[in-house]
């Protein structure tokens, strides 16, 4: 019984950081992981998709669905170009950011290479 209340406390959670009356009011730190130097995970099938672009992408369409609610956001970067851990999570923080979503992906290892 307990794990069914705890559930349910995390799917209205999740329900109420979502909603529209939620985020109009709060901060949202976007943060497109990687960048610049560091490039995150590549796929050796496809060398030009390296995660710091995908991240990159996906963030400027969760911002623009950010945009179309009225909600505010500030993102880590914009461009490709390196920015420190550290520096993303103080600019959170001295921004009193109420969400800090950061985007990254996985890399299907069964599907890299089917010779291994």
């Amino acid at each position: 019984m307990r794990q069914k209340i705890r559930i349910f406390v995390y799917v209205i959670s999740i329900f109420l950081l979502l909603s529209k009356n939620c985020l109009s009011q709060i901060d949202v730190y976007v943060d497109p992981g990687h960048g610049g130097s560091a490039s995150g995970t590549v796929n050796s099938n496809y060398p030009d998709a390296l995660e710091k672009f995908i991240n990159l992408a996906i963030a400027e369409k969760f911002v623009d669905s950010l945009e179309y609610f009225g909600d505010t956001y500030v993102m880590s970067r914009d461009i490709d170009a390196f920015v420190f851990n550290t520096d993303r999570a103080y600019e959170a923080i001295d921004l009193d950011a109420q969400a800090f979503i950061s985007i990254h992906h996985n890399v299907d290892w069964l599907h890299v290479n089917k010779n291994i």
